[in-house]
């Protein structure tokens, strides 16, 4: 890849280890329990977490594809959220009039209210059972964007390594190979199974993401939770755990 697509690797290096480095960041103010609890701390680990979300994501498009047509797709996606994540930070903002947020918080209430009037008779608070669902969801995402992540990265059947057929005996022989080293092989000889397997994992990956930043807003997991958003959003990411594995685990159709 640093080779044939130095662009592309270039991005990718950079945006992953900003991710990386984040990451730690992360780790180190969340084991210190004096940070946390200081608003400016919070603040900042809020802007770390985001650069780190959205470093994993220019470090997947960069690295899970090489031509622009495989590429748009996922840009498509990575739009999205940055549309979505900048939505909700202009909201809790001072850019958004307050009477505007109490009207839309008071709507909002009022129709949770109502798909929720049944099931109030329940014995488990709302409240705690809002906080297992996120422990619960939170560690299943994770595992979905690593395990997404990696094989985006690393598809089925690897990437053309060379253009030749290795020594100069054989390569007299034979025709070079008309594949460019550094593009994936389930591409070049299945590229039906290769639009399904990089649309399904991008889309799990993008998901993954997103159900994150929900789980992490406290403003947004309980309206998240309640409104089914993040429930629509796990099914989403587990049909497509599935189609991508369906089409990059095996070639032969009854297979």
């Amino acid at each position: 890849m640093h080779d044939g697509f130095s662009g592309r690797y270039e991005v990718f290096f950079y945006c992953n280890a900003a991710a990386f480095a984040a990451s730690l960041v992360l780790i180190i103010l969340l084991l210190s329990k004096s940070v946390t609890n200081q608003r400016m701390w919070l603040h900042s680990m809020q802007l770390t977490m985001t650069l780190d979300l959205f470093s994993l994501l220019g470090a997947y498009a960069a690295g899970s594809c090489r031509t622009l047509k495989s590429s748009i797709y996922i840009l498509v996606l990575v739009l999205a959220v940055i549309i979505y994540v900048g939505i909700h930070t202009l909201v809790s903002t001072r850019f958004i009039p307050r009477e505007l947020k109490q009207n839309l918080q008071t709507m909002i209430n009022s129709v949770l209210n109502q798909r929720s009037s049944l099931g109030r008779q329940e014995s488990i608070p709302l409240e705690k059972a809002v906080q297992e669902a996120r422990k619960f969801i939170l560690t299943l995402v994770i595992f979905a964007a690593t395990i997404t992540y990696q094989a985006g990265l690393n598809p089925p059947g690897g990437f053309w390594a060379e253009n030749d057929h290795g020594s100069n005996k054989v390569h007299m022989a034979f025709p070079p190979y008309k594949h460019h080293p550094g593009t994936s092989v389930l591409r070049t000889n299945y590229l039906g199974r290769y639009n399904i397997f990089i649309i399904s994992n991008s889309t799990s990956f993008v998901a993954s993401l997103v159900i994150i930043i929900l789980i992490l807003s406290p403003k947004l997991s309980g309206h998240g939770i309640r409104t089914k958003a993040v429930i629509v959003c796990v099914v989403v990411d587990l049909l497509c755990l599935i189609a991508a594995y369906a089409a990059g685990c095996c070639r032969e159709v009854a297979t």
